[in-house]
């Protein structure tokens, strides 16, 4: 009996200890993400009912990229303590569908069975007209028929026949059309790589619970398999108003799990920095690279590449779903931002899913202090362009990127905002200016050329006229420039500069000129070349342009 008794005991304590271990499943939800430029992390969340005792939590449904070095779970309730942490990949349990990819299926379903309905009818109309085929008697071998039923018989037959045929022809063309609409289909799930769906991760967790209670969870990890980069507006109703910068990011996520209707916050630190101190690099202020340094305002004006048309962004796309760009998946770039790093908390929800496509949101605007200037180079391109000087962009927290610039609702191209300059003034060419007239000429009859015993003096004049027709005072930065000389037997003369700044080294002139509403100014060049008579020198500049050849 007292064997019985403590074999009795046994068992109840083994139950009590299994029922304190036993593993029980938690299905968390992405609650927020943190999206760097490289990598991001993820925020689950999940509600727990624990036991007194001893228990093991399985948390499923995770990225199967997440880095288990990056695992952080935490508890609500502090008197709950964590005995182990240990994650693994499922490749058993696949990741719940997105209603998106849902509708998709459903439809390919519908499309499918219309197609076996089809097939199975006409295997059906096939196996008849075999059957009617191989009739090769009527009415038997020993009886003879009459020529009234073998003429009703054929008639049977042929008009049989038509039918079928017929109805073989019509299920061919609808079967066809059901074909090419399952395989668009079968595309769009792909591309939401819902075709195969990816393996998932799960995390174990042991913790000793005092008593019986409901305590929130949050898991945090990083994955590799996302990132951002920056996009911006720059839009300008006219040369009176101020510049709007709209602040985008495009975000894209390859993590495995659909980021549906939360909290995005961005990020430029480095999700792999370790728990070391930092250690100040040298700092050296002519250490820039050719790619890093400032364009000149001619550079911009000139050199740069301009798309015109009128584009815009359609702001519903941004109602639920993030706008999905068709583009090909980001490819990676280096680039240079900030040393203490910047968070930028999105004040609306969005959907990102695990497509590797880029969403683009929307970060901020800002209204942006600027002053308008014109510039223009006559000599290269008789247009003055409209240059915007902005200032106060440094406390924004901008990172290096493409910006898309518009002025009084046109498109004029694309620009580059480069955050790694010292300068405090942005500058943003915002295209020609065609109510600012320029009119450039060699005046020939002050333009001769003087034979001199052994040397040979040319004389060359020009005359640049700017008129403003525009209705308000305008500032116009102009620059031309003076030929120079290598070499002593090659003298050059500067004879009438209008007032322009002559940088001899380079042979550059600057003229800033002010022009009141409907005035014009007349700006004179003029300079001497001495050479050896003989010498062949370089009197103007040519381009190079592409042409047929015949």
């Amino acid at each position: 009996m007292k064997n019985k008794i403590t074999l009795l005991l046994t068992l109840l304590l083994f139950g009590v200890v299994q029922a304190q271990t036993e593993s029980r499943n938690i299905q968390s939800t992405v609650h927020d993400v943190v999206v760097y430029m490289s990598g991001a992390e993820l925020h689950h969340t999940a509600t727990v009912r624990l036991t007194a005792g001893k228990q093991e939590l399985v948390f499923t449904g995770l990225s199967a990229e997440l880095l288990e070095q990056t695992l952080i779970v935490d508890i609500q309730k502090k008197d709950v303590t964590i005995l182990s942490v240990n994650s693994r990949t499922n490749y058993m349990e696949l990741v719940k569908e997105s209603d998106r990819i849902a509708v998709y299926k459903d439809s390919l379903d519908a499309v499918m069975s219309q197609i076996n309905q089809i097939d199975a009818r006409t295997t059906t109309l096939n196996k008849e007209k075999d059957l009617l085929f191989k009739n090769e008697a009527i009415g038997g071998t020993a009886h003879g028929v009459a020529v009234t039923e073998i003429a009703k018989a054929a008639d049977f037959y042929r008009q049989r026949m038509f039918d079928i045929d017929d109805q073989l022809a019509k299920y061919r063309i609808t079967r066809s059309k059901l074909y090419v609409t399952s395989k668009n289909l079968e595309q769009q799930i792909n591309e939401l790589n819902a075709e195969i769906n990816p393996p998932t991760s799960e995390v174990r967790v042991v913790v000793m619970s005092p008593t019986a209670t409901e305590t929130n969870f949050s898991l945090k990890y990083q994955v590799p398999s996302a990132g951002w980069a920056p996009k911006y507006d720059v839009r300008s109703e006219g040369i009176t108003q101020p510049v709007e910068l709209t602040y985008r990011a495009n975000i894209y996520n390859d993590c495995g799990l659909d980021w549906e209707n939360i909290k995005i916050k961005l990020s430029t630190a480095d999700p792999n920095q370790g728990a070391e101190k930092p250690e100040l690099d040298k700092w050296d202020l002519a250490d820039i690279d050719e790619e890093e340094e400032d364009y000149s305002l001619q550079e911009i004006a000139i050199v740069e590449k301009v798309e015109l048309g009128n584009r815009s962004l359609d702001d519903k796309r941004k109602a639920n779903y993030a706008w999905s760009a068709d583009i090909e998946e980001p490819s990676i770039e280096t680039i240079e931002v900030a040393e203490l790093s910047a968070e930028f908390e999105i004040e609306q929800v969005y959907t990102i899913l695990s497509d590797a496509k880029p969403y683009t949101v929307e970060v901020a605007k800002h209204q942006l202090k600027v002053k308008y200037e014109h510039f223009a180079v006559p000599k290269m391109d008789t247009d003055a362009f409209l240059v915007a000087k902005v200032t106060g962009w440094n406390a924004l927290n901008l990172v290096s990127g493409e910006a898309s610039v518009y002025y009084s609702g046109t498109y004029l191209g694309k620009s580059n905002i480069n955050t790694t300059s010292v300068n405090d003034t942005l500058v943003l060419s915002m295209g020609r200016d065609k109510k600012v007239a320029i009119n450039r000429q060699k005046v020939t009859e002050a333009s001769k050329k003087i034979n001199s015993g052994s040397v040979v003096k040319e004389n060359f004049v020009f005359e640049t006229t700017i008129k403003n027709n525009r209705d308000i005072p305008i500032n116009i930065h102009m620059e031309d420039q003076l030929p120079i000389s290598s070499e002593k037997e090659i003298q050059v003369t500067e004879e009438e500069l209008s007032g322009g700044v002559l940088d001899k080294y380079s042979g550059k002139i600057t003229y800033d000129i002010q022009l009141q509403p409907g005035e014009s100014k007349k700006i004179i060049l003029a300079y001497q070349v001495k050479s050896p008579r003989g010498r062949q020198i370089r009197g103007s500049r040519n381009v190079r342009r592409s042409r047929a050849a015949f």
